[in-house]
């Protein structure tokens, strides 16, 4: 049984001066897997929802708007149907 769960949305936000959000993303599921932790990226529906010109974040703070919080239900439902 898995007593933690990380939930990864960085890989959506590009940032300078900073390690790419792909390589972190990268880096934390393999932490995840090795120790057994569960793990849900958003990166890859965050992303869908920008190209499709549906905003996922508030401009001025960069935390998720209800379309972010959208995605992040549906995640989390999901993992929890699958787990």
């Amino acid at each position: 049984m898995m007593e933690y769960l990380i939930v990864d949305a960085p890989s959506h936000i590009l940032k300078y001066g900073r390690l790419s959000g792909y390589l972190l993303s990268e880096i934390l599921y393999k932490y995840c897997k090795v120790n057994n932790i569960g793990y849900i990226s958003l990166s890859e529906s965050l992303n869908e929802s920008a190209n499709k010109g549906i905003k996922t974040i508030w401009p001025y703070d960069g935390h998720m708007n209800e379309n972010g919080y959208k995605i992040f239900g549906e995640a989390m439902f999901q993992w929890m149907k699958n787990n």
